[in-house]
């Protein structure tokens, strides 16, 4: 008669070793994941401020932006060559969507018949016509107006790379942000400046 009964365990035999160097590897495990994961959760938090920062500076990249309204050139009659333009003014404003924007941090590229030049805070000067908070040179309210002062000839500061514009002469101006934010905008002198008078004022 075939045996088929289970044979019962030998406890005495049987018991399960755990030693001392299983316990250190197992303790070695749990600290290795939770120095992973620690790391882990660094490395995404840093990602995340990154590309947050990088996403502001991109956004201020394109709204943080001068609105250029108008211009105005004082005509100089003094000079061999005829009645020329000596010193423009140029009136700024905060673009709409745009945050405050220091202007002397401005950077005035100039492309005209001398050729063309970077202006810096050196060579133009900011002056306040609507300015609620008192902040000139910063613009920080979409009602604040400033205007930009570039002596080409005249003042105390001309600017040594540019000449004096004449009658139908073209400028381009490229104002750069500190955001790094590009407005373009043209001067056009009138084709002639016979009938303006010494120091008079002419849109440009």
């Amino acid at each position: 008669m075939v045996d088929i009964s289970i044979p019962r365990p030998d406890f005495e035999k049987d018991r399960g070793q755990i030693g001392i160097e299983t316990l250190v590897v197992f303790i070695a495990m749990i600290l290795v994941a939770a120095l992973a994961a620690g790391v882990l959760i660094n490395t995404a938090g840093l990602l995340q401020t990154s590309a947050q920062s990088t996403s502001q500076d991109a956004q201020s990249g394109v709204t943080d932006r001068l609105d250029v309204s108008a211009a105005t050139g004082i005509v100089n009659n003094s000079t061999s060559d005829g009645k020329v333009i000596n010193q423009t003014t140029i009136s700024v404003s905060l673009a709409p969507g745009s945050d405050s924007i220091n202007v002397s941090k401005t950077t005035i590229r100039w492309t005209g018949p001398s050729g063309a030049t970077t202006l810096t805070n050196e060579d133009f000067s900011v002056k306040a016509v609507t300015d609620e908070g008192g902040t000139v040179p910063v613009l920080n309210s979409q009602n604040d107006r400033f205007q930009v002062v570039i002596n080409i000839s005249d003042g105390t500061n001309p600017v040594p790379e540019l000449e004096d514009l004449e009658g139908g002469d073209e400028v381009h101006l490229t104002f750069v942000t500190s955001s790094g934010a590009e407005t373009v905008f043209q001067m056009n002198v009138p084709a002639s400046l016979a009938d303006a008078e010494d120091g008079e004022a002419v849109r440009l």
